[in-house]
């Protein structure tokens, strides 16, 4: 009789156990759980293993804990195609803080899409997604400030990238590309020698810093007889002369060293000139150059070593006589100084008036454009020539009309000889 009571005790009480939840240090283990263990001072250990090789025919969901890699793993695969994976990864990510992450092994390589990486953030797509998605994206959700991205290298010039959401086209639209030599995003303006390159949302896109300039010959101030500061260098009968500059309008790099005031003789020394008549290329690339002058046909003379003057001349050109312009191309030291082009050769004309004087020379102007390559520290200067007078005439510099409406003698910016010099790659 008792051994039937505890057959049939043994019977209902394994129909309980199965259909309740099992606790070990607890009377009260969670209805969700098959099995709660609980303890304040104790913890749960699972079978330790040297590898997963040791487990025959491991059951989906089998869990282990790996001595050889110190990781708790576990079977996602099949009993007969196991795959082990690993359920926690020591210390190689650890957070800082309530908002930081971070990688603390700076050689792991981690990868998005693909098992073994290359390099220290690999993203691969494929499989189902397009290829027309994209691999990343960036996105501000404040509607201010900037989207950006930055490129630091220890020791070493950093640079920034990404859109500065408040700055504006012409049209008032929002979100202006530029690529910065900071670290970070910031306003730009033209020049600011920080913005590389801003994109507009119109499609304009601005190279801000581009190597660029643009110089030019103010009067000559030993010339003492020229009321309306009407005439600069002096040029010699058949010598290519460089043309010096005084002034610049801009130039974004400083890489047109100008000359001294005008000196009462043009410069005739030789093939190479001194080195204030050069542009100096700062980075390799090529060079759109445009220059221009104005020859006046007028006599100058040297009266002493701080004063010339100009007088008129009364003889018709020389026969065949021309003006011309040319650019000219040197090493990084001034050297091999070359004529690189020629501008256009316009020849005075020898006609007459009634009293046999020469006409008025209206078509003195040459002008020479072209797209150089220039490596670094290479160098390029204007000159110019002339064999329509066997004497020295000058460059005109500024327009000959009194009228001060039209061409005040005090205006700054003269526009008879001047050269224009931008990078375009």
């Amino acid at each position: 009789m008792n051994k039937l009571f505890l057959l049939l005790f043994s019977f209902f009480l394994s129909f309980s156990l199965l259909s309740q939840s099992v606790g070990i240090g607890t009377t009260t283990p969670d209805a969700s759980a098959m099995l709660e263990v609980k303890s304040m001072s104790k913890g749960l250990l699972i079978p330790r293993l040297t590898g997963t090789g040791s487990v025959s025919n491991p059951a989906n969901g089998l869990i282990i804990y790996n001595t050889s890699t110190n990781e708790i793993m576990y079977n996602s695969g099949t009993s007969g195609s196991p795959q082990w994976e690993t359920i926690v990864v020591n210390n190689y990510w650890t957070r800082s803080g309530a908002s930081t992450i971070h990688n603390t092994n700076l050689i792991d390589f981690v990868g998005i899409g693909l098992t073994i990486p290359m390099y220290q953030l690999h993203i691969q797509t494929g499989g189902s997604l397009s290829s027309l998605n994209p691999v990343l994206a960036l996105e501000n959700a404040h509607g201010t400030g900037f989207t950006s991205m930055v490129f630091l290298n220890s020791g070493f010039k950093e640079y920034s990238m990404g859109v500065d959401i408040l700055e504006t086209d012409a049209g008032g639209v929002q979100g202006t590309f530029k690529i910065l030599n900071i670290p970070s995003l910031a306003s730009s303006s033209q020049g600011d020698g920080n913005t590389m390159l801003r994109s507009f949302p119109s499609g304009i896109t601005d190279i801000n810093n581009q190597s660029r300039c643009r110089v030019y010959q103010q009067n000559n101030t030993y010339i003492t007889n020229d009321p309306l500061l009407e005439y600069g260098q002096a040029v010699s009968y058949n010598y290519w002369t460089p043309v010096y500059y005084t002034t610049a309008s801009y130039d974004q790099h400083g890489e047109y060293a100008l000359g001294t005031p005008a000196t009462p003789a043009a410069y005739t020394g030789g093939p190479n000139p001194p080195a204030f008549y050069f542009f100096t290329a700062t980075e390799e690339g090529y060079y759109q150059v445009n220059a221009r002058v104005d020859f006046a046909y007028v006599e100058y003379n040297v009266i002493n070593e701080n004063e010339a003057e100009v007088t008129p001349i009364y003889s018709v050109p020389v026969q065949g006589g021309y003006v011309s312009i040319g650019i000219f191309k040197a090493d990084a030291n001034g050297q091999n100084n070359i004529m690189y082009s020629q501008g256009n050769k316009l020849m005075a004309s020898s006609d007459t008036n009634d009293n046999g004087d020469p006409v008025e020379q209206n078509n003195l102007a040459p002008n020479v454009s072209d797209v150089i390559y220039l490596q670094r520290g290479e160098k390029i200067s204007i000159w110019v020539y002339q064999t329509i007078y066997t004497g020295s005439i000058p460059l005109r510099v500024r327009n000959r009309d009194s009228n001060p409406w039209v061409f005040p003698p005090d205006h700054d910016h003269p526009t008879q000889v001047y050269v224009s010099i931008h990078k375009v790659s």
